[in-house]
């Protein structure tokens, strides 16, 4: 049986310290160069979060929202607005009236699809596939790939039962991964 291809980009699975996951939500202001969507991985530069490539540095964290400012300068209050904002388009958004809500990568577990055919290993280092996101959805397409050329990061836990289907030998398995350089 295959296994669903669904590339989501990375989802917050748990924290390493135990901490709830919403506890670790931080904000930052677009950047000017990428389209960004839920789930992609970023890193933060002084013209504010970038989409996070492979072999670049310190990765910062994962997009769990965007939306826009209110009309006093407070971060994103997850309005109606905010809601039906599928990801932030930098041919149209003014990157200075809205914020991106991430989870720090420094703390937590992501969940990604495995591109690769062959079984991903527990420990293993692998490459990201940081392709462009569906506008449609809003939903990044991130994947990571059976190379490790870059390490961008570490397989932690294949999860089993609970829905997943991870037929051995088929892409598409579901993993999760911790991110192998991290920071601002």
């Amino acid at each position: 049986m295959a296994n669903l291809d669904r590339p989501n980009g990375f989802r917050p699975v748990k924290t390493l310290s135990g901490a709830p996951v919403a506890s670790l939500i931080r904000y930052v202001k677009p950047g000017t160069n990428d389209d960004l969507f839920i789930g992609d991985a970023i890193t933060i530069t002084g013209d504010g979060a970038q989409k996070f490539d492979t072999g670049a540095a310190n990765c910062a964290g994962v997009i769990v929202g965007i939306g826009k400012n209110d009309t006093e300068g407070h971060k994103f209050p997850y309005s109606k607005e905010d809601l039906e904002l599928k990801f932030f388009d930098v041919s149209v958004y003014d990157d200075t009236e809205y914020s991106i809500a991430y989870v720090p990568a420094d703390d937590c577990l992501f969940e990604v699809q495995f591109d690769g055919t062959s079984d991903p290993v527990v420990g293993n280092d692998y490459d990201i596939n940081a392709t462009a996101g569906d506008t449609t959805t809003g939903r990044a397409q991130t994947e990571i790939t059976s190379t490790s050329t870059n390490d961008d990061v570490t397989v932690v836990e294949i999860p089993i039962g609970g829905g997943y289907d991870q037929t051995s030998g088929v892409a598409n398995k579901r993993v999760w991964v911790k991110f192998a350089n991290v920071g601002l």
